[in-house]
C-alpha cells in the first residue's frame, strides 16, 4: 500500500517506547547497549529461575497445569518470579537509557566511533602477530632471567 511503512509503524512505536530522548540518533549504540543488559538479564534470571526451583512448593509445581507453548515448559512460580524481573530490569534499563544526558553521551560515543578509522584484516594480523611474538619473547627473557638469578642465589647462599 503506498505511504505505509513496511514493518506497518513497529520500529516507530518501538523507538519512541524504548528511546525517549532524540529518537533518530544513536539508535546502534542504545540498541546494542540494551540487547547486551537484557542477554545478561536473561542470563541471571534463567540462574534465578533454577535456584527457584529448590527453594518450595509454590516455586516448583505448575499453575493451573499451563504450559508455555511450544517448548512445553510448566508454568510456575518460579518462572513468573524469572520473568517479571527480566522485564522489570529490561524496561529499567530502558527507562535510564533513554535518559537525556545518558542518551546523549551514547550518541556521542557512537558518533566518536564513526570517526575511528578501523585496521584492515591484514594489519589486524600483522599486529597480532608482533604481540605474541613479543609476548613469547618477553616470556621466554622472564625465565631466563629467573633461572640465572634462582641459580645465582643458590649458589651465594
Amino acid at each position: 500500500m503506498p505511504g505505509r511503512d513496511t514493518n506497518g509503524g513497529k520500529s516507530e512505536m518501538l523507538k519512541k517506547l524504548l528511546f525517549k530522548h532524540k529518537t533518530d540518533q544513536g539508535m546502534v549504540v542504545r540498541g546494542t547497549g540494551l540487547a547486551l543488559v537484557a542477554a545478561l538479564l536473561l542470563f541471571g534470571c534463567d540462574g534465578l529461575y533454577y535456584w527457584a526451583l529448590n527453594q518450595g512448593d509454590f516455586f516448583v509445581n505448575p499453575i493451573a497445569g499451563l504450559v508455555v507453548p511450544l517448548i512445553d515448559l510448566d508454568i510456575n512460580g518460579a518462572l513468573i518470579v524469572a520473568m517479571v524481573i527480566f522485564v522489570a530490569g529490561v524496561l529499567t534499563v530502558s527507562h535510564f537509557m533513554g535518559r537525556p544526558k545518558t542518551a546523549d553521551l551514547l550518541i556521542e560515543t557512537e558518533t566518536e566511533l564513526q570517526k575511528v578509522t578501523w585496521p584492515s584484516w591484514n594489519e589486524t594480523v600483522n599486529a597480532s602477530i608482533v604481540v605474541i611474538f613479543t609476548t613469547l619473547l618477553m616470556a621466554v627473557l622472564l625465565f631466563l632471567f629467573d633461572f640465572v638469578l634462582r641459580n645465582a642465589t643458590g649458589l651465594i647462599l
